[in-house]
C-alpha cells in the first residue's frame, strides 16, 4: 500500500449497528443462509472477522482465494462492505457482505496506487459504489437455493464500508507493513478494520483499529447438496472369528445410518469356515 496521502479527508468512521455476540452473528448466518464454515483462521475470540457466503464468494472472486492467476500477480486493493457488532462484553464482529474492487492508477509487487501523483484519487468511485449498494440494498436472494444473501439487511438496514484490504501477490504471506499502520486508508479507529490477504498460500489476516488489534476470521459458504457417492460411509471392516449376532448386528447399524452405507466384511465363522462378503444400504427416508 502506498504512503502517499490523497487530498480528500479521510473515510468516514463507520457505524456499530448493533448489540449481537460474535455466537449470535454465526448462528444467525447459520440459520438464514443455509450455511456452514469453510474457512477459519486466528484465535482472539474477542474480534471476530466473519463472510457470509456471498460476501466470501465476492472475496474470493476479487481476490482468486487458493489460485494462481494474473489477476493477483500484482497488489490489488479492496473494499469490504457489510456491519459492525459489539456486545454487552465488548466483544466485536465485523461481518463482510459484499466487496467493492476499486481500480488502481498503478500497481506493483508491493504497491497499489489508489491516487496518482497530481493528487486525483479513487475515493470518489468507492463513495459512489458504496451508495449504488445502499440504493440497491435488499436480503437479495440465491436464485439456485433461495436463501437470503444479506440475512441482517431487515433488521439493520443496509451495509455500509468497514476498512480496507488488500493482496500480496505471489507467496509473500501475510503481515502488516508500516504503511498498512500509517495509511489514512488504513485503519482510522475502531471500528475500522484493515484486511492482508496472500491467495497464492489462503492466508488472510484482519486488525482492528490503528493498533491492529488482530481477529480472527471465518468464512461461511452455501451447504452444497451432497452426491450419492460424497453421502456414502465406507466401511473396512475384517473379523477373525465373527459370530453370525455379530454379522447381523452390523446389518442394523448400516441400516439405521442416516448416510449409505457400503462396507465389506471377511473372516471366519466358528470352526474355521471362511466368510466373505461386500454389502451397500442406500439412503432411505426411515
Amino acid at each position: 500500500m502506498s504512503s502517499r496521502k490523497p487530498v480528500s479527508t479521510e473515510p468516514t468512521k463507520p457505524r456499530i449497528d448493533g448489540v449481537l455476540s460474535p455466537g449470535e452473528v454465526l448462528s444467525i448466518i447459520h440459520k438464514e443462509c443455509n450455511a456452514e464454515i469453510v474457512y477459519q483462521e486466528g484465535k482472539n475470540e474477542d474480534r471476530t472477522t466473519v463472510f457470509t457466503p456471498h460476501g466470501w464468494e465476492s472475496f474470493c472472486a476479487v481476490t482468486n482465494h487458493g489460485k494462481t492467476t494474473p489477476e493477483n500477480e500484482l497488489e490489488l486493493q479492496f473494499v469490504p462492505i457489510g456491519y459492525y457488532f459489539k456486545d454487552n462484553a465488548g466483544r466485536t464482529t465485523t461481518v463482510i457482505t459484499n466487496i467493492i474492487a476499486p481500480p488502481s492508477f498503478s500497481q506493483g509487487k508491493a504497491s497499489a496506487e489508489l491516487y496518482s501523483e497530481d493528487g486525483c484519487n479513487v475515493y470518489e468511485y468507492i463513495k459512489k459504489k458504496e451508495a449504488e449498494l445502499v440504493k440497491y440494498a435488499t436480503p437479495g436472494k440465491d436464485l439456485i437455493n433461495g436463501v437470503a444473501l444479506n440475512p441482517f439487511i431487515n433488521k439493520y438496514g443496509a451495509p455500509h464500508r468497514n476498512g480496507l484490504g488488500h493482496i500480496h501477490p505471489e507467496n509473500a504471506g501475510c503481515f502488516f507493513s508500516s504503511v498498512d499502520k500509517t495509511s489514512v486508508f488504513a485503519a482510522p479507529e475502531e471500528p475500522w478494520i484493515t484486511m492482508v490477504s496472500c491467495p497464492r498460500k489462503r492466508d488472510i489476516i484482519a486488525g482492528i483499529g490503528s493498533t491492529l488489534e488482530p481477529s480472527r476470521i471465518i468464512a461461511f459458504d452455501n451447504i452444497k447438496e451432497k452426491t450419492d457417492s460424497q453421502n456414502t460411509a465406507i466401511v473396512a471392516t475384517h473379523v477373525n472369528d465373527i459370530t453370525l449376532d455379530r454379522l447381523l448386528e452390523l446389518f442394523r447399524e448400516a441400516y439405521k445410518a442416516e448416510v449409505a452405507i457400503s462396507f465389506s466384511i471377511s473372516g471366519r465363522f466358528p470352526g474355521k469356515v471362511k466368510f466373505k462378503g461386500n454389502f451397500t444400504f442406500p439412503k432411505k427416508k426411515r
